[in-house]
């Protein structure tokens, strides 16, 4: 079973903030959370998962050995949430592709740094997992910022990979760390 202990961390603006894994009772909170993001490959018109699909990916998630769902919740709400699915296929299995977000009104406070360190110490009790990666849109200079700081780097991009509402091209970018 992919959960963790949770723990609960005051960040700098006295907040408290408990990081666990994701429950059913979290499914429309984390759908609504996902639909909030600009910087989402996924166009808010074209997100359509259900409340029961977003059950059945939870409790999915939670019995695979390679794959988590964490969320940052201050009293009872959900402010952030990061999910890594391990790879399925034999010579894949050692690798992670993750997505995080952080509601607007919560970044740039930790939260998205306590996800991660999180997700590093589940990793690094799960000998499986050797290699985590993610896919972040050039434009989203803050997201790379902290990717960067705790130990991700560039392995790739992809030009012009993603069109936006307003016809301009943004870059994909691909990075990974070893753990």
């Amino acid at each position: 079973m992919a959960v963790i202990d949770s723990y609960t961390v005051s960040l700098a603006n006295r907040s408290i903030v408990t990081i666990r894994s994701a429950e059913e009772k979290d499914a429309a909170p984390l759908l609504e959370l996902t639909a909030e993001g600009r910087f989402q490959l996924t166009a808010i018109d074209e997100f359509q998962i259900t409340l029961e699909e977003e059950k059945t990916w939870i409790r999915y998630m939670a019995g695979e050995s390679n794959s988590l769902i964490l969320v940052a919740d201050v009293g009872g709400e959900i402010i952030g949430m990061l999910d890594v699915h391990g790879g399925k296929k034999k010579r894949l299995r050692h690798t992670g592709t993750f997505g995080m977000s952080v509601r607007k009104d919560w970044r740039g406070q930790g939260v998205g740094s306590l996800l991660f360190n999180q997700l590093i110490n589940w990793a690094a009790l799960h000998p499986e997992l050797e290699k985590l990666c993610l896919e972040v849109l050039a434009a989203n200079h803050r997201a790379i910022r902290l990717y960067r700081k705790v130990g991700f780097s560039e392995e790739g991009r992809l030009l012009k990979q993603v069109r936006r509402e307003d016809g301009s091209y943004t870059d994909l970018i691909q990075m990974g760390r070893f753990l």
